[in-house]
């Protein structure tokens, strides 16, 4: 009984000391020296730690002020008519989607446009989540489909329209399927 739990006990000692070899390995840049008589656990240990390192890593956002790499400022201004005076990139990592999330703010803070996308299994998924996107919507006649929502009173339209498995998602801060359209439209051209 005793030789049964020995090994367990080293296999947990090779383990505890491969993945130390791994940190200062990492830390000094350079590798670290092991002895022979270990390598066989630490194989096996490292492999079982990198297996548990890949699985699903969480997702990190990071919002930067920059060129919207598929929509240029210019074009969303004129198509919208307002006043811009910045623009924030946000990138997901692992990506999410074909494209970052674009928001153009106005002078005094406001966001005036956002543009994010997001990728599907297929044109039926694509279509129901422009559906649930923007319910009792219009239907878009941007890409291959989508749904378009002007919120009365809202100063606020929604749109979702997808091109392929790519789904894409506009918001404007006014009532004009028009403009979400041309946005959403200039955007899928894109991918």
């Amino acid at each position: 009984m005793i030789s049964r739990n020995r090994p367990s006990s080293m296999s947990g000692l090779f383990a505890i000391g491969a993945l130390a070899t791994l940190l200062v390995a990492g830390c000094s840049g350079t590798p670290a020296k092991s002895d022979s008589s270990s390598a066989s656990p630490s194989t096996s240990s490292t492999a079982s730690a990198s297996d548990s390192s890949t699985a699903a890593p969480a997702p990190t956002t990071q919002a930067v002020e920059a060129a919207c790499p598929y929509l240029d400022t210019e074009f969303v201004k004129g198509t919208i008519g307002q006043h811009l005076s910045k623009v924030t990139v946000t990138t997901v990592t692992p990506p999410t989607g074909p494209l970052p999330q674009c928001a153009f703010a106005r002078p005094n803070g406001e966001v005036a446009v956002t543009v994010s996308s997001t990728t599907v299994t297929d044109a039926a998924q694509a279509m129901s989540l422009a559906l649930q996107f923007a319910p009792d919507g219009n239907p878009v006649s941007a890409g291959e489909g989508g749904s378009v929502l002007v919120k009365k009173g809202g100063n606020e339209t929604v749109l979702a329209a997808y091109k392929g498995t790519a789904l894409l998602y506009v918001t404007i801060n006014q009532e004009s399927s028009l403009e979400a359209t041309e946005i959403a439209t200039q955007a899928l051209s894109t991918l």
